[in-house]
């Protein structure tokens, strides 16, 4: 039968060649599966080899090295403590030196303002004097031209201006610190510690003095006052004698009474003036001293 279907152009399989076949697929599959998994071919010896971890081997330090690591250390850390500590003493220094040629700037202008003040209350002092020895002579009073001129004089008053400018920027800045002179600090708030006295006393000559201006305006003319007024509102005394609006012995006594009290507060603010003046001289020539700063 065989044979028929091959004449007939058929090829039949024959079954004896299965075996063949079945061999061939298995070792396909194998193939297969080896190629899917390549770590199946490496050995066992290799894993054991892979699995060991090989560490590079660290020669132990000896306390000697440990030591002389720490003192090294040590010492760097030492040495930009104490660098830091260079830099900061070398900026206060030179930030020292700022504030005290700036302070003797400041004294050595309170020193001028200080001469020109007392000069100016000797002269306004003088002028009270003569002013309240006035309204003590009989009525009618006859030199009125005076009486009019000091009365409005008299009022005038500049405030005692202190440079505070260095000193504010040392106090409110912490900066006492930086004055290494513990003597020439001491010194210094000295010479400030009066400026609460000339405010106090400057407090009660603004009151003293509106009290005065108060009276003295019930007494003059007010039409004549406009005619004292000269340039930049300085005053000049009239060539003649002009009337009294209320000359009375109350209104006389009331601003005798009140220049006195103008006289003594301006006598007491010139006090003060005076020993800070002294204050400052001492002042400057300590710091000059301390400092070797004559010639700046």
């Amino acid at each position: 039968m065989n044979e028929e279907l091959k004449d007939d152009g058929l090829e039949v399989t024959d079954d004896s060649r299965e075996p063949s076949t079945v061999n061939s697929l298995s070792s396909t599959e194998e193939t297969s599966t080896e190629t899917a998994n390549p770590t199946s071919n490496i050995t066992t010896s290799e894993i054991k080899t892979m699995e060991v971890h090989h560490h590079p081997h660290v020669e132990k330090k000896s306390f000697k090295e440990y030591l002389l690591e720490g003192l090294m250390i040590f010492i760097a850390v030492s040495m930009g403590f104490i660098a830091e500590n260079i830099r900061e003493h070398i900026s206060d220094t030179q930030k020292e030196r700022e504030l005290i040629v700036s302070l003797i700037e400041d004294l050595q202008v309170d020193q001028k303002a200080f001469t020109e003040t007392i000069n100016y209350l000797d002269k306004r002092n003088l002028m009270i004097d003569s002013f309240v020895n006035l309204t003590n002579t009989e009525i009618p009073i006859k030199n009125t031209r005076d009486f009019y001129y000091w009365g409005k004089t008299i009022i005038r008053y500049s405030p005692v201006i202190v440079n505070t400018s260095t000193i504010d920027e040392i106090k409110f800045g912490s900066n006492f610190r930086l004055i290494r002179n513990k003597h020439l600090t001491k010194k210094i708030l000295e010479y400030y510690n009066f400026l609460p006295y000339i405010k106090e006393y400057e407090t009660r000559l603004s009151q003293s003095d509106w009290d005065f201006r108060r009276v003295f305006g019930e007494v003059v003319d007010p039409t004549v006052l406009p005619k004292m007024m000269g340039v930049k509102i300085k005053l000049h005394k009239l060539d003649y004698d002009p009337p009294l609006r209320n000359q009375t012995k109350d209104n006389l006594s009331k601003i005798a009474y009140y220049g006195h009290s103008m006289l003594l507060i301006r006598g007491a603010v010139q006090d003060i003036i005076n020993q800070m003046q002294l204050k400052g001289i001492d002042l400057l020539e300590l710091i000059q001293k301390e400092y070797h700063i004559e010639n700046e």
